[in-house]
């Protein structure tokens, strides 16, 4: 035999528990921290007596499903959040308290998640090669002329992610990096943006310090995790 010992660890501490479903997105911004249980919109604080308590803010229009729930903001003093859910979205008035269906006829049907740029909420319109960005602030309002379908390369987007000045359109293959142009277009890819590595992942992007991380993927292959820094995948 040989003598030995555990080594202390971190551990984990219950918290809280919300509803009989799964916390599938927490999301926080200008010191608020929100959450989604299933259809159920929550707030939490940290108000020092209890470590962590929570406050129902809604029901959101429909239950999650294989794409999870997605949250993007414009601030929380007189803004907005986004949510997605189900293809479906809803909208946080962080001033009122509010929560609101999009109902616009013009937001597109079966989105997948959600993501703040340069001024405008963008949302990936799932399986197909769409992003459609909102009104100039504002969530609830929508036009369907205010689309970008890539067409640099044929293949699906899986997810959008904000890095620095830009928005990642990655694809199940390739990529590129859109930018706003200030012009009538809007949004338009950057020259020499398109890179022939995507994501095998749906909404796996996450922001790093470098640039975007995720699972790649192209025609030869997949699994390995990648940086998106600058234009150059490593």
């Amino acid at each position: 035999t040989e003598d030995g010992y555990l080594r202390r660890r971190p551990a984990l501490e219950f918290l809280f528990s919300v509803g009989s479903d799964p916390v599938q997105c927490l999301f926080c911004i200008e010191s608020r921290a929100f959450g989604a249980s299933g259809t159920t919109f929550f707030e939490f604080f940290d108000d020092g007596v209890n470590p962590v308590t929570y406050t129902v803010r809604g029901t959101l229009t429909t239950t999650p499903d294989e794409y999870g729930i997605s949250m993007c903001s414009n601030g929380t003093t007189d803004g907005f959040i986004l949510i997605t859910s189900g293809g479906t979205a809803d909208v946080y008035d962080c001033l009122l308290n509010t929560l609101t269906p999009v109902t616009d006829m013009d937001f597109p049907a079966n989105v997948s998640m959600c993501e703040f740029f340069a001024g405008y909420f963008f949302v990936l319109i799932r399986n197909t090669r769409a992003i459609q960005w909102s009104a100039l602030e504002d969530p609830l309002s929508w036009d369907t002329f205010d689309v970008y379908e890539r067409s640099w390369a044929g293949d699906w987007i899986n997810f959008i992610k904000r890095s620095g000045t830009h928005i990642w359109v990655v694809g199940e293959q390739t990529s590129e990096v859109l930018y706003a142009t200030g012009g009538v277009e809007v949004f338009a890819p950057a020259q020499e943006s398109l890179i022939e590595h995507g994501s095998c992942a749906h909404l796996a992007g996450q922001r790093v310090p470098d640039g975007i991380m995720c699972i790649d993927q192209d025609e030869r292959g997949f699994g390995q995790v990648i940086v998106f820094s600058g234009l150059q995948p490593r």
